[in-house]
């Protein structure tokens, strides 16, 4: 399953139900598109959303982008997302919530039968974890090992939710150079931003 790592420096969130957000993500020139089916998709549209993904894949990635599909992180609407998201044109899941290795290895089996019901290369579909609570901070390192893993961001506002701390640089800060260690050391490409995504006052 060995592959080259992405080199991405921009990743582009986009609402998959969005219309006016996939109409222009290929003109943003971000390196992958990131579209969505976990917060911006209201629990009664989910299955509206994953149908909408086959259409939508090619429309973003018109201009060269990858593209990325964030999935749910309950098994049952994971498994809906995996069967839909899994397709030559995605190269990677967003795995949202991470708690540990054997969680990415259960999906990475889902993911597998996938692939290899369409009759895709076994490992085609990398994953980027998103570390997001506490108690899944002693995984790091047996995470990003993980052989579809190319990418993981560690902390976020529901990391700062779960400490009972604002979601500042100060706050997150070491949470994100534990995270940097382990996809370094692992060589896997680190993410994310320190604070919040919302506060965009000093971009």
């Amino acid at each position: 399953m060995t592959k080259a790592q992405p080199s991405w420096r921009s990743l582009l969130f986009v609402p998959v139900l969005s219309e006016r957000f996939l109409a222009k993500a290929h003109t943003r020139g971000a390196d992958a598109i990131i579209l969505d089916l976990e917060d911006s998709i209201l629990a009664t549209h989910k299955a509206e959303a994953r149908a909408a993904l086959a259409a939508a894949v090619p429309r973003v990635a018109q201009a060269g982008a990858d593209v990325v599909v964030r999935i749910n992180r309950p098994i049952d609407l994971a498994v809906a997302d995996i069967a839909a998201a899994v397709t030559p044109g995605v190269a990677a899941l967003m795995l949202p919530k991470v708690m540990g290795a054997e969680h990415v290895r259960l999906l990475a089996e889902l993911v597998t039968a996938r692939e290899e019901a369409l009759g895709m290369a076994v490992g085609h579909t990398r994953f980027l974890a998103l570390i997001e609570s506490p108690a899944a901070l002693p995984q790091l390192y047996a995470i990003a090992a993980e052989p579809r893993m190319a990418g993981m961001s560690v902390g976020g506002e529901d990391m700062a939710t779960e400490l009972g701390a604002q979601p500042s640089a100060d706050s997150m800060y070491v949470f994100a150079m534990m995270g940097l260690a382990a996809a370094r050391t692992a060589g896997i490409l680190p993410m994310g931003s320190m604070g919040q995504l919302a506060n965009i006052d000093d971009l």
